[in-house]
Formats: structure tokens, sequence, C-alpha cells
């Protein structure tokens, strides 16, 4: 008895997550369940990085709810079974589908901001104590400017200091070339879930972009202020979730 629970169980969660991506496509009309994997996982989706990371096991899922199903009996008694590790699977990644983490709550840290008028070797010694890299830089009247990150600060030392690595503390934040571009820095919806934010990485390096932090604003963009921060070092959080 307890194995037929198994099976009923697991096709019970399958059916689940088959009316899941249904929903997800707005399908109106049938789409056989392989066929919907396929479509989110190579399209858009906010469940795409989930399910282009688990489409095999996903795919496979398809197989033994066929078995258990359709599969072959005889005197009553099954020659397939769902086992305690198939349900226990299917149950996590109905769940991770379903109600994923959001990047918020698994990376989210508060950001450290400074200002034009900052002290450089100040900002520097808490980017050093904080394994900060990018640090957004605001005006007097609280404005978003641009980053300060250290590639800009090793750049305006060989430039403007001429390759010395003392730097005065009356020298401020404003004297360094600030960096604007888009590729090393995002901002995000607080909302996007674990995998979104992965994806985006990954992404970034397929493009040979050096993305390296993630911000998150009230209002996702620069407009209004930035509360927390993810990062390329965060990634190995992610590990620790797997279910693999």
């Amino acid at each position: 008895m307890h194995s037929v629970h198994n099976s009923n169980t697991f096709v019970w969660y399958f059916n689940k997550i088959d009316r899941f991506f249904a929903d997800i496509i707005g399908a109106k009309n049938y789409i056989p369940y392989v066929e919907k994997v396929t479509m989110i996982a190579e399209w858009s989706y906010h469940a795409t990085p989930l399910v282009r990371q688990y489409q095999n096991k996903l795919r496979y899922f398809w197989d033994l709810r066929n078995q258990l199903v359709h599969g072959f009996s005889l005197e009553k008694n099954h020659y397939v079974i769902a086992s305690n590790y198939a349900v226990e699977q299917i149950k996590q990644i109905y769940a991770l589908l379903t109600t994923p983490k959001t990047a918020f709550e698994v990376f989210g840290r508060e950001v450290y901001i400074c200002s034009l008028n900052d002290s450089l070797l100040e900002v520097i010694e808490m980017m050093r104590a904080d394994r900060n890299t990018h640090v957004p830089v605001y005006n007097d009247a609280w404005e978003f400017v641009e980053m300060l990150s250290e590639s800009t600060i090793a750049y305006w030392i060989a430039e403007s200091n001429h390759g010395s690595l003392l730097i005065d503390k009356s020298v401020c934040v404003s004297a360094v070339t600030l960096e604007n571009s888009n590729d090393t820095f995002a901002f995000i919806d607080k909302d996007k879930n674990v995998y979104e934010v992965q994806e985006l990485f990954w992404k970034a390096t397929l493009e040979k972009k050096r993305l390296w932090a993630l911000f998150i604003s009230e209002d996702w963009t620069h407009n209004t202020p930035i509360v927390w921060i993810i990062t390329a070092l965060d990634l190995p959080k992610l590990a620790s979730m797997s279910i693999l």
C-alpha cells in the first residue's frame, strides 16, 4: 500500500506541475507536457532558468508518470512504482517552481553608499573590509551619480597618482572618474527569483561582460535609494540550495 500511495502522490504532483506549466505559457488548448518543458526552457518566462536547470529531470518525470499511469500491471500488481526518492524530488521541484526564493531573500544585504564629498581613502578602507567591489555614489541632493569600483580606483591611481599607493585623506571621491558602464552593474526588481539572478550573471559571462553587482531599489532603477546589493561572490550560495 505504501508503494501505491507513493505512486499516487507522484502523479498528483506531476499533474500540478503540468497545470503550472500550462498557466505559464497561457495554453488554451492541449499541449503535451514535454513540449511545454521545451517551450519554457527555450523562451523567456520567470520559471525559465529553473526549468532549464532541471529539464532532464522534468522530462524523466514524464516517463515515470506514463509508466505509473499506463504501465503494465498483472493481477493488480504494478511492475513500476515511485520510490521515496522520486516523490521527494518532485515535491521539491514543485516547491521551487511555484514558490522560488527571491534574490532579495537569499542574497540581499545592505549596500554601502557614499557621496562625492566623502574621503576616497575611507571609502576604499570600507570596500576592503566589506569585500565590496562597487559603491553607488550620490551627490549633495542624494541623487545617484555613477558607480565607484575597484577598477576605477586602480585606473585613477595609475593615471592621476603617478602609481603611488599613498592616498591623502583629503582626496574626495569626486576626484575619481566614476564608472558609468552598465556592463558591470545593473538594477533589478527585488522580486526576481534566485534562478533569474543566476541567469543574469550567466548571460553576462556568455556575452563577455564583467557583471559584478546587481542593485535592488524600490522602483528597480537608480531613481530611488539603493537598499540591497547582490554580487557575483554571492552565487555559490545557490549550490547549498541545489537538490540534485
